[in-house]
C-alpha cells in the first residue's frame, strides 16, 4: 500500500438486529473480498472499524422504501460524524450492516460515490455491491465471467442477482477503473 495515499476508512454499524454470532461472520464471509479487491485497485489501506448497540444509529426502523430509507441513514450518519470528529472526506465509508432486505426487493442501497451505505447479509455480494457503487462502480459496467471452473459468476455490482450463477468476488475491470478513478485523489 502506498503510504502517501489516505487510507479507506471502513466505518461498519451492525444493526441491532444482527445476531452477534452473525457479525463474527461478517469480515471473512461478507467483506474480505472485496476489501482485497479494493486495496489492490486503489493501493490504499483499508482500515476497517466495527461499531454495534449505539442508540440513534443502529437501532432504527430500516425497512421501506429505499430512498427514504437511505435518506434517513445519510441523516443519521450525519449527526454521528458531527458528534464524534468523523470526516466526509471520499475515503469514508458509513456502513450499516442489516440482517434483512430492506423490502421485497432491495437487498441494499447507496447513492452513487456516497459515504453512506446500506447492506443486508442475504447474500454474500451484496456489501461488495454497495461498497462498489459507493466508489463510483456501476451496473452497467458490471459484467459475468467464467472463472476457473467453467460457471458464469457475476462481479461485484451485476445488478440482477441470480442462485444459479457463482460470485466473481471481483470488479470488472471497467468497474475497477472506474474506482481507481473516483479515488485518484483524496480530495
Amino acid at each position: 500500500m502506498s503510504a502517501s495515499k489516505q487510507p479507506i476508512r471502513l466505518l461498519v454499524f451492525y444493526h441491532d438486529d444482527v445476531d452477534p454470532s452473525l457479525q463474527r461472520l461478517v469480515p471473512r464471509n461478507y467483506l474480505q473480498d472485496c476489501i482485497i479487491e479494493i486495496q489492490k485497485i486503489t493501493g490504499r489501506e483499508c482500515i476497517i472499524d466495527y461499531r454495534r448497540s449505539i442508540a440513534g444509529v443502529t437501532d432504527f426502523n430500516y425497512k421501506g422504501h429505499e430512498k427514504a430509507v437511505l435518506d434517513e441513514w445519510i441523516g443519521r450518519v450525519g449527526v454521528y460524524v458531527e458528534q464524534n470528529g468523523l470526516s466526509w472526506k471520499k475515503t469514508y465509508r458509513y456502513l450499516l450492516v442489516t440482517k434483512d432486505k430492506l423490502n421485497d426487493r432491495v437487498l441494499g442501497v447507496t447513492y452513487e460515490g456516497n459515504n453512506c451505505l446500506i447492506s443486508s447479509l442475504v447474500a454474500y455480494q451484496n456489501i461488495g455491491h454497495e461498497l462498489g457503487h459507493s466508489f463510483g462502480a456501476t451496473h452497467e459496467d458490471a459484467e459475468l465471467q467464467y472463472n476457473s471452473f467453467g460457471v458464469l459468476s457475476e462481479t461485484f455490482v451485476y445488478p440482477h442477482r441470480d442462485g444459479k450463477r457463482g460470485n466473481a468476488y471481483r470488479y470488472s475491470l471497467k468497474n475497477r477503473e472506474n474506482i481507481a478513478n473516483f479515488l485518484r485523489s483524496d480530495d
